[in-house]
Order: C-alpha cells, then structure tokens, then sequence
C-alpha cells in the first residue's frame, strides 16, 4: 500500500493492519444509577456538618457548642432525645433539632404526665430550609409567647450557621454533592462547588417531609432533581478534634513533666478542664484522653495526689 492509500484509508476511516493508530478519549464521569446508601438528602446533610461532618456520637456536643456561640452563658439547655436529634429548652418551650430528618421543630413541652398546649395547634415543624421566618406570636398562648419567641430566633440563627457551615464543607471537599441532571430518570452526576454556589431553589417544588430536594440554576437554564450529599466521615468533627488536642496535650505534659520529676495526674487533669470546658469536652473524654496518653507514653509511675511520696531510707 502507497503512502498515499494509506492516508488515504485513515481518511475514510480504516485502519491498516500494519499501522499503529492512537486514540484519545475522555475521562469517564462519575455516575450512579442509584443513590448509594451512605448518601443523604440534602436537607437531611445541611444539619450535619460544623462544618466537618459529624458523627452520631460528635452530633449533641457539635450542637452544643453552636448554641453556646450563639446565646451565650444563658438559660438554654441542650440534651440529646434520640440519634441526631437533640432538644434545647428554655422555660418549658423545647427547640428540636432533628438531623435524622432535617427538620426544626418548636413543640409544646410536658410537664408531669400532662401537655401543654403553647400554640393554638400542635406545634411548628419544617424543613430547615422552609421553616417560617416569621414568628406567628398571634398563635402562641401569651405565657408561653416569649420563650417561644426566643426559640425562633435561634431556630433562625441555628439555620443561618447550619447553612454556612455546610457551605464551608462543600467548599473544603468534605460534603460532595451528586443530582440527577435535567431529568428525574437521569442517573446521578457530581454536582461541583463551583456549580452548586449558582443554583438556587426551584419554585413550586414539593416541600413535605419525605420528598426530594429539586434546585435550579440561577439563569434558570438547568434543573438538579433529588440532590444527594456524600459524607467524607474521614474528616474529623468538632469534639474528635477537641479529644485529639486533649490528648496530644497530656502526651506533651506527661513527657515533659516526668524529665523534672513526678507527675502527677490530678494536676494534668485539672489544667486539661481549664483548657476544654464541659461543653466542649465531657469530663469522662478527658479521662479517657488521659488514659490513653498514659499508655502512649508508658507511664506507669503516675502519682494522682499532689502529697509527697514518702522517703523510705535504708539501712544497708
């Protein structure tokens, strides 16, 4: 075959059995027919990350410190009713925050074996995204009106932060976002930062609990149907942080101190309270960060009291 056959057929299309051919293709997307079962709903994520996200475990104390940063030393208490779900009360109005569906609610609180009624129906639930940013004091039984006004205005600062926070994963990589693209049987595509950042909600979607999230982009040209997020849980929460500082902190001392003497436990313990209060480490996570240097050191010598060892002398 003549050189000129031979570009010739390439011309056309075919190959020559003695011609090395290269070809060039695209790098393969990543797509999914299917949700994988580690992903979340959106509204469900939106509540999960500080902005690392957080495991059940991490998610009260995450809490905690939000409201802390938000309120202040005040009278609002925090305890964790159910897994991701904790409830902040202040004067029998309870605030929930429920991260296993991703809903607020402002709900009515028990006293003895009785409810009482503070709205005039049960109780407002939403969406974090649709909760009502309006107080509807006209609803709400006047004793119970301005603790229930203070819960709105901290349900509405826990989203504001929440969202934020969220924003900051996504940026950061932690919170990876796929959707099905223009088409609800479409399969899942990743949805990148710099897209997700020129979207917004689509008007007249389907807010009830237990539907899809649908978003589209500010131009209004594209729409994302059922957004899911990917949880990188390798990332660290807030407390695991907080325990690893902990007990970096007690390995430190630990080897420092005992190059000068003793060591002693109580002292460490007490410093290491005065570093992480109890809203940000429980005293039992000190403990255990304790013990855990304890035994990345290999001390074995450690004495708890400050009181002087006796000098036992000998007599050989």
């Amino acid at each position: 075959m003549t050189k000129r056959t031979k570009v010739a057929a390439a011309a056309r299309g075919k190959k020559h059995p003695t011609t090395p051919t290269t070809t060039t293709s695209t790098a393969p997307t990543r797509s999914f027919e299917q949700a994988k079962s580690e992903w979340l709903p959106l509204h469900v994520a939106m509540m999960r990350f500080f902005p690392t996200y957080a495991t059940e475990k991490a998610f009260p104390n995450d809490v905690k410190q939000m409201v802390a940063t938000l309120t202040g030393p005040d009278d609002f208490s925090v305890a964790e009713i159910a897994p991701y779900v904790v409830r902040i009360a202040c004067d029998r109005v309870g605030l929930v925050i429920d991260a296993e569906h991703g809903e607020i609610e402002i709900e009515r609180d028990v006293v003895g074996d009785d409810w009482e009624v503070i709205f005039d129906f049960a109780s407002i639930r939403a969406r974090m995204d649709q909760f009502p940013a309006e107080f509807p004091a006209v609803e709400v039984r006047p004793e119970f009106r301005e603790a229930t006004r203070r819960q709105h205005d901290l349900a509405l600062r826990l989203i504001g932060l929440f969202a934020t926070r969220f924003r900051e994963a996504v940026d950061d990589g932690g919170a990876e976002l796929f959707g099905r693209w223009r088409d609800l049987k479409a399969p899942f595509e990743p949805v990148y930062p710099d897209q997700w950042h020129r979207l917004k909600k689509a008007p007249g979607v389907d807010w009830s609990p237990g539907t899809d999230m649908s978003t589209t982009t500010a131009a209004g040209d594209v729409t994302i149907y059922s957004v899911q997020v990917h949880p990188h849980r390798k990332q660290e929460s807030a407390s695991n942080l907080a325990s690893i500082a902990c007990t970096e902190f007690f390995v430190g001392e630990i080897r420092k101190r005992s190059l000068s003497g003793r060591v002693i436990q109580s002292e460490l313990i007490n410093d290491a309270r005065e570093r992480w209060p109890r809203n940000r480490l429980p005293e039992r996570e000190i403990l255990r960060c304790f013990a855990k240097a304890k035994s990345e050191t290999n001390s074995t010598g450690l004495v708890r009291r400050g009181r002087p060892p006796k000098l036992i002398h000998s007599t050989q």
